[in-house]
C-alpha cells in the first residue's frame, strides 16, 4: 500500500525490507528486537538524514520509546516516518541572524512606542503647567516638549529631560518634569543668544538654542532654534548674537 500511495505521488522513496525480522525489531525492549536488522536500519536512516537534510546524524537522537504491538510471522519492513516526526533540524546561521534581527526590531519597535506614550504625558503635563502659570496671550512662544540640557557650571552628569520652555516680554521660563520648581531667567540678566552644537559635553546632532545669563549658560533642544534665538533676541537689546 505504501509503494503505490508513493508511486501515485511521484515522491522519491525507498524501502528497506530486513528479511526474517519481525515488525518492531527496531525496539530493543520487546522479544522482536533484531540487532543486525536494527543497524541496517539506522545506517540506511541517518544516511537518509545526512543526505537530504546536509547536515550529519547520530542514530541515537532519533530513538524515542514507542509502543509496538508484536505481529507474528510478517516480514520486517523499516519506514522511516516515525524518527522522522521526531527529528527537528539544526538552526542555520541565517536563521539565527534572522531571529536576532526580528527581536532587536521588536525591542525598538517596543522602546519607540513607549517612548511616545511618555512623550505625550510629558506634553499633557507641560500644557497644563503652561496654562497655570500663564495669563492668556502672555506667551509670546512655548514649547510644552522642550530638551533640557541643563546649566553649563553643573556639567554632563545632571538631570536632563523634556519640560515646558515659556518665552515672555519679560522672562524665559522652564519646568522640567518630575522638577520640583521651575528655572526663570530674566531677560534683563542675558548677555547672549547662540545656536550651538553641543552643551555640557552632551549633543544629539541637532541644533540648540543657548542663553547666557550671569555668569551662566543653559541650552534646549526646540523645533524652531532659530526663531527661538530671533524672538529672545528681540526683547534683549542689550543681549548679542554670537
Amino acid at each position: 500500500m505504501s509503494r503505490h500511495l508513493h508511486t501515485a505521488a511521484g515522491t522519491t522513496f525507498r524501502t528497506g525490507v530486513n528479511a526474517g525480522a519481525d515488525h518492531g525489531f527496531t525496539q530493543s525492549d520487546t522479544d522482536v528486537y533484531d540487532a543486525a536488522a536494527d543497524a541496517r536500519h539506522w545506517t540506511a536512516l541517518t544516511d537518509l538524514f545526512t543526505r537530504v537534510l546536509r547536515c550529519p546524524c547520530d542514530h541515537r537522537a532519533f530513538r524515542t520509546p514507542t509502543v509496538i504491538r508484536h505481529h507474528p510471522g510478517r516480514t520486517g519492513i523499516s519506514h522511516f516516518r516515525t524518527a522522522a516526526e521526531h527529528y527537528t533540524a539544526p538552526m542555520t546561521a541565517g536563521w539565527i541572524v534572522f531571529m536576532v534581527i526580528v527581536i532587536v526590531a521588536v525591542v525598538l519597535a517596543v522602546i519607540m512606542i513607549v517612548a511616545r506614550i511618555i512623550l505625550r504625558a510629558v506634553r499633557r503635563t507641560a500644557e497644563t503647567a503652561i496654562a497655570t502659570n500663564f495669563a492668556p496671550g502672555e506667551a509670546v512662544r512655548s514649547d510644552p516638549v522642550a530638551n533640557y540640557f541643563g546649566l553649563a557650571s553643573k556639567g554632563g552628569r545632571q538631570m536632563r529631560g523634556n519640560g515646558a520652555l515659556v518665552l515672555t516680554d519679560t522672562r524665559l521660563w522652564f519646568r522640567r518634569a518630575g522638577a520640583d520648581g521651575p528655572l526663570e531667567i530674566p531677560l534683563a540678566s542675558i548677555t547672549s543668544v547662540d545656536i550651538v552644537s553641543s552643551h555640557a559635553g552632551k549633543s544629539i546632532g541637532r541644533p540648540l538654542i543657548s542663553v547666557s545669563f550671569d555668569d551662566e549658560s543653559a541650552a534646549w533642544y526646540v523645533r524652531d532654534a532659530a526663531q527661538w534665538r530671533d524672538d529672545i533676541l528681540l526683547r534683549c537689546p542689550t543681549a548679542s548674537d554670537k
